[in-house]
């Protein structure tokens, strides 16, 4: 990975304005060629890197939870793309081989996430792996095929598993149900993809960006309400933590009774949704090991813009988690219900 000689100054390519670009093949570069070629900002796998970093430290401060590690240091090499500099082909020409354009953002995924990338010597083994059992591949082929190898698609992706990572301490009695519900994070990317193509400036403001990448996890509890301010970003995240503050516990009452309950609290239950909930805590149960998973794990009740509701069972309990708009609260009302069988 030698420096160039003397390469000729261009605009340097910012990430927001690259959204739309595919990765394509790429080539290494060590720190001093970097400085050379993109002097004002670095390559773009480099911005990526610095995007997650800046993004992260918002995202601690919505959930309320510190970083592991301390900030990391820059990475002693970056991935250039075919598309992001005229100088490219040259730079390949003296670094062979060139990194295929499907192990491409398997190496800028690395760069972006890493707290300490890899020997270079190791990337083009690394790379041509197909990383199926991954967080971030499939999701990745998760989104629209026009997407998937774009700056646009892997941003979002990187950043999609950033905010489900922030998420992973904060997600108290729905882990389970997370944990085995994939759509949903399939789900969290299509927004985030969606918000980062509609409005690129996001990524000149990590602050909001954060906001917005949470909010989108948050998908699963809220219904897919519009982002309110970060503040209501952050209170919604860290509810499910402090649920055992706000727990009622009671004996189940008789079914009607139950229904009435529920109701009150989300209007748009319907009388199959709650039947579903119904047969299994009266007498008809089934004792399969799957469904057992499933009634342990939690099970969607009802799910709207501002009223969701899950419900799991517990050894003699049955849990019922509510999440309804509270406008006079300025947000989210996140309760607990235990019922003793």
């Amino acid at each position: 990975m030698r420096e160039p000689a003397h390469p000729d100054p261009v605009p340097p390519l910012l990430l927001p304005a690259a959204l739309a670009l595919p990765l394509g093949r790429g080539t290494l570069l060590d720190a001093g060629a970097e400085a050379q070629l993109c002097p004002a900002a670095g390559s773009l796998a480099t911005q990526l890197a610095r995007l997650h970093d800046d993004v992260g430290e918002h995202l601690h401060r919505l959930t309320g939870t510190r970083p592991d590690l301390p900030r990391r240091k820059p990475h002693p090499w970056t991935v250039l793309t075919e598309r992001e500099h005229p100088a490219w082909p040259l730079m390949a020409l003296g670094h062979p081989p060139v990194i295929a354009a499907d192990s491409t953002p398997h190496l800028v995924r690395h760069l972006a996430t890493a707290h300490l990338a890899m020997d270079a010597a190791r990337c083009h083994h690394w790379a041509a792996d197909t990383h199926a059992r991954d967080g971030y591949e499939p999701l990745r082929r998760s989104l629209p095929a026009e997407q998937q190898g774009t700056w646009a698609g892997v941003s979002a992706t990187v950043l999609t598993v950033q905010a489900q990572h922030a998420m992973l301490h904060g997600w108290g009695v729905l882990s389970a149900y997370v944990g085995l519900h994939h759509e949903w994070r399939q789900h969290a990317a299509r927004q985030i993809l969606s918000a980062v193509t509609t409005q690129p400036d996001l990524l000149n403001d990590p602050s909001t960006l954060a906001a917005t990448t949470l909010w989108a996890t948050l998908s699963l509890l809220h219904g897919d309400l519009p982002r309110p301010p970060g503040v209501q970003v952050g209170n919604a995240a860290r509810a499910l933590r402090s649920l055992p503050e706000h727990t009622v516990t009671a004996p189940l009452p008789n079914p009607s009774r139950l229904c009435r309950h529920l109701q009150a609290l989300l209007p748009g239950l319907t009388d199959q949704e709650f039947g579903s909930l119904a047969d299994h805590l009266y007498g008809q149960v089934s004792t399969s090991p799957e469904t057992t998973l499933r009634h342990t794990s939690g099970q969607l009740l009802t799910r709207a813009p501002g009223h969701t509701a899950y419900w799991l069972r517990r050894a003699g309990q049955v849990q019922v988690i509510t999440v309804v708009s509270a406008q006079d609260a300025g947000g989210l009302d996140v309760r607990a219900w235990h019922w003793n069988l």
